[in-house]
């Protein structure tokens, strides 16, 4: 069986989100610094690399996994309790909880692990930001400045487990256990508002939530412009297409200013903030950046699944073995974003880490977690 899970939100998503691809140049473009040097050819490589695999594993057949160009109807239902959605799709996984979260999931190994987040993100510098849980659901009460989380996204550049899989379109996340299968993962870093040719989006997150009465598009990224890496956060816009828009606005904008002219920056996010990243991935940590641009950057705001950055910052402090294989609990299932897994699959660290980046994935930020956090207590016993 091989399921498509896309977006990165509290609402399905009916229809496939087109990008438009950066043609692969011929000739390799000249080496710039940060992100451990890499080309703006050898991200799009990347991007292109983790395509091909995904359309590979739609053409390829196993037992464990799919028939040879096999149909899929998917049938979405999406039914409100308790201001919660259940999406259920046929012929994939059984239907899903409604997105509230029960006692069982602040368990001690969770509550340790947010614990060690927090004290590593005020560590860093992100001093405002106080996190209630590894995945950012709105109902954890998880609140972050632009500032924080450009913090932690310029920190999280420089680690490799993160940077080389936060630039991918599609990754192929191998499942195991009683429902063994592959599920192909489609990132939420892109949008037909925004002309990545132009601005090459070089790695990112989003974050969102829908939820009736609480509505934000968050998105944390970094871009080239002027062969400079710009990190950037927009926090609190209204719909997907304003953040994606205010994106591309702010890209124009720094473009402008940092080639010496003036320039005059109107976005609907009400919360912003954007800086160079440092010259080398060793400066990354604790970096004590200057400000290019920015828009209320002090005041705190819902960082949604923008959590999920600082979760994995906090996680590679304990990681040995990404191959490390983790059973997924009844309790990590909270449903939402990157609705993939079900009590009982198997799967690896990495195949974790991708899901909680690409789909933005509760359930996999939730499993890795209680797996992190259960390695913290053992190792203060």
């Amino acid at each position: 069986m091989l399921r498509i899970c896309r977006r990165d939100c509290f609402r399905v998503e009916t229809q496939p989100v087109s990008r438009q691809f950066v043609p692969f140049q011929s000739q390799p473009l000249q080496p710039f610094g940060g992100l451990h040097s890499r080309t703006l050819a050898s991200a799009i490589q990347r991007k292109r690399k983790g395509r091909t695999e995904a359309e590979n594993a739609l053409e390829t057949s196993s037992p464990s996994s799919m028939r040879t160009h096999c149909h899929f109807i998917i049938i979405v239902i999406i039914t409100i309790i308790s201001g919660g959605i259940i999406a259920c799709q046929e012929g994939s996984t059984p239907p899903r909880k409604s997105l509230i979260i029960n006692n069982k999931s602040f368990s001690k190994d969770r509550a340790a692990f947010v614990n060690a987040m927090n004290k590593k993100a005020h560590e860093m510098g992100a001093t405002t930001a106080s996190f209630l849980d590894a995945s950012g659901l709105k109902w954890s009460g998880s609140v972050a400045s632009a500032n924080d989380i450009l913090q932690i996204l310029v920190h999280a550049a420089g680690i490799p487990q993160i940077a080389e899989k936060w630039n991918k379109e599609y990754y192929v996340m191998t499942v195991s256990g009683h429902s063994s299968r592959n599920e192909v993962l489609s990132t939420s870093v892109n949008s037909i508002e925004y002309d990545d040719s132009t601005y090459p989006i070089l790695g990112g997150k989003t974050g969102t939530i829908t939820a009736t009465g609480n509505v934000t598009y968050n998105l944390a990224w970094i871009t080239l412009i002027e062969n400079t890496e710009i990190a950037c956060v927009i926090m609190g816009d209204t719909t997907d297409v304003n953040r994606w828009q205010d994106a591309e606005r702010i890209a124009e904008y720094l473009d402008v200013v940092m080639s010496g002219k003036t320039a005059t920056l109107q976005i609907d996010a009400p919360l912003f903030a954007a800086c160079k990243l440092p010259a080398h991935p060793i400066m990354y940590d604790n970096y004590k950046f200057d400000l290019l641009a920015s828009k209320s950057p002090d005041e705190t705001g819902i960082p949604a699944s923008l959590t999920k950055l600082m979760a994995l910052i906090t996680a590679f402090d304990y990681i040995s073995d990404e191959n490390e294989q983790v059973k997924i609990d009844p309790s990590d299932i909270i449903g939402g974003s990157g609705d993939n897994l079900v009590a009982g699959d198997i799967v690896s660290i990495r195949d974790l880490v991708y899901d909680m980046l690409l789909p933005s994935s509760n359930d996999a930020a939730m499993a890795l977690a209680r797996h992190i956090g259960g390695k913290i207590i053992k190792m203060h016993q």
